[in-house]
């Protein structure tokens, strides 16, 4: 199953954010360099949200000096954007589809279009991804805006979907001799351009937002260069600070966090301890379960922090090699299910799950938003594709509800701060459900502009509904309680 934090692993929902991919020619393909460029709006009135941030004009970021900038045309006269209302705090039944244009609608970000690589027969394919991080913030969405021929990194905020706020650029410096090394051995223009960002992390809790993100740059041939991680926090989503968190964790490293209305938590690379957060500043080294034989990354929730995992039964078999794969975390025969609450990340207590099977299993969580959290058990047999799924739901983490409707391994979350939903991919386009008070999903009916495109990659409920990007346009879900 895609987008799970399993038990073990060191799996990381991460959106991949753009690496402007530039193969020799020796390799595949050539790489035309957009002869134009638009970054962002001129000017934009705040929101009601976002009135307390300030918004000054973003300064270059240090480092090595950046290849020159393709020449800039004006952005073309677009129509004026609808008013959106608030989406209604009851059950959601339908989303109306609004097709946003990237960087086309009025006040909206312009997308840094990618280096694209010609293939024999012609055709253009974007091999890393989009240049822009979407997500969510308290109260609103927010985009991360990489260009890579500035070489600079910006945040734009809104609380309506429709018009944004753009932030000052992020501080980069962490970066400079990594920029500067790769200047030393790319060739061309296209192969200095060829690096983007990816964000490992990107996490709010009540006192502030985390996001850990390294860059990466592609050479000829599949060859690549990736620094190590830096970290910033925001109190706001707009200015962020660049934080030493590296240091703080240790050799042990960190996993990746989880942050909710409880604060933040992630776990050590070698699952032998937790750490803990309330602001993304100060951290505090805590416990996982005694007894768990492998525990998953764990998630913060309203009221305390959930991790997910096995115990070994007291009469059970020695360890085997289990199935033939390349996974070797996976959890071997004689294993329980198992769900442990903490309210501090110190002290673990553990939950029934009723109807866990045990054997052979792998267990994952899926954090919907503060107030949802659903539990996997994969129980594997030789064949992957016959693996079979068990899922339960807390709103608490203490009360775990089987789930019976949730046939297909074939979702992902979609997170939000006050409600999320669950996606479910396929074709011609992906199916949304939301989670009723019972806690059975239901799909929602979708009507107007419904997304079309397979590679719709990154989405956030916010306030106004669900907007979702194939990193070239934008479509805004707008929920009804009809």
């Amino acid at each position: 199953m895609s987008g799970a934090a399993t038990a073990g692993s060191s799996w990381r929902l991460v959106v991949a954010m753009a690496v402007a991919a530039a193969v020799t020619a020796a390799c595949m393909a050539t790489h035309p360099i957009p002869s134009a460029h638009s970054f962002g709006p001129q000017s934009t009135p705040a929101s009601t949200a976002e009135a307390s941030a300030s918004a000054p004009t973003p300064t270059p970021t240090p480092a090595a000096t950046a290849p020159a900038t393709p020449t800039t045309t004006a952005t073309p006269e677009t129509p004026a954007m609808p008013t959106i209302g608030l989406a209604p705090s009851g059950d959601w039944k339908s989303l109306n589809w609004i097709h946003i244009q990237g960087g086309l609608a009025a006040r909206y970000p312009t997308i840094v279009p990618d280096v694209l690589a010609t293939m024999d027969d012609g055709t253009q394919i974007d091999e890393e991804g989009p240049n822009v991080f979407l997500g969510g913030v308290k109260g609103g969405y927010i985009q991360l805006l990489w260009d890579p021929f500035q070489r600079t990194w910006t945040p734009w905020l809104s609380a309506d979907a429709l018009a944004w706020r753009q932030g000052p650029a992020f501080d980069i410096s962490a970066w400079a001799s990594d920029f500067a090394n790769w200047d030393k051995v790319a060739t061309d223009a296209d192969t200095r351009t060829a690096c983007g960002v990816t964000v490992g992390d990107f996490v709010q809790a009540a006192n502030g937002i985390v996001v850990r993100a390294s860059f990466e740059c592609q050479g000829g041939c599949g060859d690549a260069y990736e620094s190590a991680p830096a970290w910033w926090t925001s109190t706001n989503g707009l200015t962020w600070t660049p934080a030493d968190l590296s240091s703080t964790f240790g050799k042990a490293g960190i996993t990746t966090i989880s942050g909710g209305a409880n604060g933040f938590i992630g776990l050590t690379e070698n699952s032998k301890a937790s750490w803990t957060s309330s602001d993304g500043h100060a951290w505090r080294k805590g416990t996982v379960p005694a007894n768990a034989y492998r525990v998953s990354l764990p998630v913060s929730m309203n009221g305390g922090f959930v991790i997910a995992g096995v115990v070994r039964r007291p009469t059970a078999p020695p360890p085997d090699a289990g199935r033939c794969m390349t996974v070797p975390e996976v959890d071997q025969a004689g294993t329980v299910a198992t769900v442990w609450w903490s309210k501090d990340g110190l002290t673990w207590t553990p939950q029934s799950l009723p109807g866990a099977t045990g054997e052979r299993i792998v267990m994952s969580l899926y954090r919907i938003d503060d107030h949802t959290v659903i539990a996997v058990e994969d129980s594997q047999v030789a064949d992957p594709s016959m693996d079979t799924y068990t899922y339960w739901l807390s709103r608490d983490g203490h009360t775990w509800t089987r789930m019976t409707n949730l046939a297909s391994d074939a979702w992902i979350p979609v997170e939000g701060s006050d409600r999320g939903l669950i996606d479910m991919w396929g074709s011609p386009g992906d199916r949304y459900f939301t989670i009723d008070r019972d806690g059975s999903a239901r799909e929602l009916t979708q009507s107007g502009a419904v997304p079309q495109t397979p590679s719709v990659t990154q989405e956030f409920v916010g306030p106004v509904g669900l907007l979702v990007t194939d990193g070239t346009s934008f479509w805004l879900g707008v929920p009804s309680a009809s």
